[in-house]
């Protein structure tokens, strides 16, 4: 289970970034630290999670790696 939620948080941080997180030889700390908050998020709330205001969060802690796409 943990594993399935380390998967599917990395894919948020990845779709929140509009990038994919290979394109850092080194992974910032804060997408680290988006990427365990996606995993208690999901896991303490796993059967009622709002993922609306979860990547709400993730876009905030992550605002300054994101992609601007037109």
């Amino acid at each position: 289970m943990i594993d399935s939620l380390i998967q599917s948080s990395t894919t948020t941080v990845e779709n929140v970034l509009r990038h994919p997180l290979s394109d850092y030889t080194t992974l910032p700390e804060d997408i680290k630290t988006a990427i365990l908050y996606g995993v208690a998020y999901l896991y303490e709330n796993r059967d009622t999670a709002d993922f609306d205001a979860m990547i709400k969060l993730m876009r905030a802690m992550l605002f300054s790696y994101r992609d601007e796409v037109f």
